[in-house]
């Protein structure tokens, strides 16, 4: 689960590649613009190798720096000044990689499960919509003129 301001979305397990401490000076840069490098996710303590999964841990650090990520904004109302994470997304049946800021971050150790219901998840802590990273996708690539 992530947290967009005062709203919390899903995300499937199974889509998040990392999780990266950020700086919200950073993020606020980061999030004013519509593709970033994966290197300017990374800092000294925290290389962008530290953590990764999937297929993305077989590419050369030298590689993964300078590989674009969408940057997916939230809705209309939920962006803020407070992020301190960036979650790095695969979206899925697409060969691309997106990064989603979040206010906090969750732990990958501990995913929370729930039921799963059409488009959302039913947790004992509430319910949650899944964030459509495919509908992400497309918006940015129409925005960026791409489609």
């Amino acid at each position: 689960m992530k947290e967009i301001g005062e709203k919390k979305f899903a995300l499937p397990a199974e889509t998040v590649v990392n999780v990266y401490k950020i700086s919200p000076k950073k993020a606020k840069k980061l999030t004013q613009k519509s593709l970033i490098k994966f290197g300017q996710l990374g800092s000294f303590f925290n290389p962008i190798t530290k953590g990764l999964k999937g297929e993305l841990k077989k590419v050369k650090k030298s590689q993964l720096k300078n590989m674009f990520l969408n940057v997916f904004q939230p809705a209309e109302g939920l962006q803020n000044n407070n992020y301190n994470g960036a979650v790095v997304v695969k979206v899925s049946d697409i060969d691309s990689y997106g990064v989603i800021f979040v206010d906090r971050i969750p732990s990958l150790d501990k995913p929370i499960s729930g039921k799963l219901l059409e488009d959302k998840v039913e947790t004992p802590e509430g319910t949650y919509p899944f964030l459509n990273l495919k509908a992400l996708w497309t918006e940015k690539q129409i925005e960026l003129g791409l489609t």
